[in-house]
């Protein structure tokens, strides 16, 4: 039996660690922001946001997507927001990814 303080081996997930959201169709997520970061890429700013999910797992979503990055510009969630994402998939025939998004300031949830 492995100790419970062994660090996990690099082909294990860790389950300390956040990841990246990368949802399926019809996947959503619901939790309070707890990190919001600006980071640049060879397309120009973008911004992850680290939710902790009602489930207690840490899930980090980047607005790589423009449906996404629109939503969550219109939004600008903050630390201590509450966050509903919703992922649609890909609009018929197209190529945007569709998503719906909602989120309530920690003064409207208190």
């Amino acid at each position: 039996m492995v100790p419970s303080n062994t660090p996990a081996l690099p082909n294990e997930p860790d389950p300390t660690s956040n990841s990246d959201w990368e949802p399926a169709p019809g996947e959503g997520l619901v939790g309070e922001v707890i990190d919001r970061e600006d980071f640049e890429t060879r397309y120009g700013s973008r911004t992850a946001w680290t939710i902790l999910t009602e489930d207690g797992n840490e899930v980090r979503v980047k607005n790589f997507h423009m449906h996404l990055r629109e939503l969550l510009a219109e939004h600008d969630p903050q630390v201590g927001d509450r966050v509903a994402i919703r992922y649609f998939g890909t609009e018929p025939g197209g190529k945007k990814e569709l998503y719906a998004v909602r989120s309530f300031n920690s003064e409207e949830v208190a």
